[in-house]
């Protein structure tokens, strides 16, 4: 009878593809579901051999634990991410500007004309 391994729900799409690739490398007999279009499902890749689940298992836990070691990228400032991409940044800069101007704007026609 197949057995859960690993639930897709609130996992990256790289740590997926990272699960998948591993379980692939070691020729163990999987499948996968998805949750559906209504999320009542299960998402989740199952083995299919019983025999072999803690072999899966073990696995996919020394990878999880290898992923929780692995040092993380710091986040960017503002400052670093406006230098790296200057065009969104500006562009929302200016949507900003034309919001405020078209908000107050009928607050001071209607000031000046009386």
């Amino acid at each position: 009878m197949a057995q859960i391994l690993f639930h897709l729900a609130g996992a990256s799409e790289q740590e997926i593809e990272d699960i998948r690739a591993l379980l692939l490398e070691h020729e163990l007999p999987v499948y996968e579901t998805s949750a559906g279009r209504w999320m009542l499902g299960v998402g989740a890749i199952w083995i299919k051999d019983d025999s072999r689940y803690q072999e899966a298992r073990a696995l996919i836990n020394a990878y999880q634990r290898e992923r929780e070691q692995a040092p993380k990228p710091e986040p960017l400032s503002m400052w670093q991410h406006m230098q790296q991409q200057p065009l969104p940044f500006v562009l929302a800069l200016l949507g900003l500007i034309v919001v405020a101007v078209v908000s107050v704007l009928p607050f001071m026609l209607r000031g000046a004309g009386g």
